[in-house]
């Protein structure tokens, strides 16, 4: 294994130097970060960040780097300035201090050789071809303004509904700090969105299936990372990314989102051909929920929005025309408040479109994939005079 070491300071090269001679590595010397272009293979690249150096221009050249998958780069931070939260978002695998402690180097080199490894194998596999032609996914973002209004519920139901239109469907969980995806449909995934962007997006992104759950035949789900402050790490570029390269695989995406508006949101948002922003009847909820559609507005993204009222009732003291007064939207879809249905399906971790098919609550998901794809294609039913010809021998 190569390491490169981008450093004006002899001691910090002589210091990386006697690291790699005893863990059996190269070390190239590269005096400036303009000689890294024309020198670069796959290997780690220890960059040096000294008093001189301006530090916000270092975090956009990380951005840039680690876009180019050029080798996974590491900060030797001289002077202690860097921010490590920062550093880390930009795209930094690890920032060590200098001089850097054996045992440091050794478990970060070890961890940064394993990640190499993994994309080398990967390439040198022969490509998969697929037997069916490539999808072109409709991709839908489900948005609330609130906590506990049914967000969740509503995608993981819609993507059951979906499935039962023989639909394959990806269900991404961007409620990156405490996304609840995985425990509405019952499974612990061993991988999340974190393990993709740290162990194959800057080498080869597109492998997605190792990082995908499968709940059953047509449902896929990207789970939420398991740790809240492992959210950092994830940012607007990856999401992009993960849209493009699940449009290919599946008919549908599904984006399931936290309730307030960041970076990533927005990002999921313009790459959506529709959003449903679900709400429903009280006063204060009716009323972010109208600051975020007028947000909506000032982007341009009102015409693919469609609301959903969810648990519904006469009994709430507000109706379907008081709410789209105050949100000046028309009403695209009521779901039924259904208590005892819906908590039942959460608490058992199967949604309700599978556990009670034949709910009012559940009629209303199949309508409303319908409205995307049409009815499904049955398969054709024998009569029983049919079935009695062919055990007689008289129909092949």
């Amino acid at each position: 294994m190569t390491w490169f070491v981008v450093a004006k300071h002899e001691e910090v090269y002589e210091e990386l130097e006697k690291h790699a001679l005893t863990l059996k590595s190269k070390v190239r010397w590269l005096k400036s970060k303009e000689d890294l272009a024309d020198n670069i293979e796959k290997g780690l690249v220890f960059l040096t960040v000294s008093n001189d150096d301006i530090i916000e221009d270092l975090y956009e050249e990380l951005i840039a780097f680690s876009g180019s998958n050029q080798g996974i780069p590491i900060l030797i931070d001289i002077e202690d300035q860097v921010d490590i939260r920062k550093a880390i978002r930009a795209g930094a695998f690890d920032v060590l201090p200098f001089p850097v402690p054996p045992e440091t180097i050794r478990e970060t080199v070890k961890e940064a050789e394993k990640i190499l490894l993994q994309v080398k194998v990967e390439s040198e596999k022969a490509p998969v071809k697929k037997d069916s032609p490539e999808k072109d996914a409709k991709i839908i973002t489900v948005c609330s303004t609130k906590g506990g209004v049914g967000k969740t519920t509503f995608t993981v139901n819609l993507a059951a509904a979906f499935a039962k239109q023989f639909k394959k469907v990806a269900v991404v969980d961007l409620d990156l700090q405490f996304g609840d995806v995985s425990m509405f449909f019952d499974c612990k995934p061993n991988k999340t969105i974190y393990e993709w962007v740290k162990e194959e997006y800057y080498g080869q992104p597109e492998k997605l299936s190792g990082y995908m759950y499968a709940v059953n035949e047509y449902i896929d789900i990207m789970a939420a990372p398991i740790r809240p402050e492992f959210s950092e790490v994830i940012l607007e570029e990856h999401i992009q990314k993960l849209t493009d390269y699940l449009r290919p695989d599946y008919d549908v995406v599904l984006i399931d989102t936290a309730p307030y508006v960041e970076g990533n949101i927005l990002t999921a948002l313009e790459k959506s051909d529709d959003i449903f922003l679900v709400t429903f009847l009280d006063l204060p909820t009716l009323k972010n929920c109208k600051i975020f559609i007028d947000t909506l507005h000032s982007l341009g993204l009102v015409k693919k929005t469609k609301i959903v009222l969810n648990r519904d009732s006469k009994k709430r003291g507000l109706n379907k025309e008081n709410a789209e007064e105050v949100l000046g939207m028309k009403i695209h879809t009521r779901i039924p408040d259904v208590e005892k249905v819906v908590v039942t399906s959460v608490n058992e971790g199967n949604p309700y479109v599978y556990s009670y098919p034949r709910a009012k609550i559940s009629k209303v998901m199949y309508s409303l994939a319908q409205d995307f794809f049409g009815n499904p294609v049955k398969k054709q039913k024998r009569s029983l005079f049919a079935k009695k010809v062919v055990n007689e021998g008289r129909l092949v």
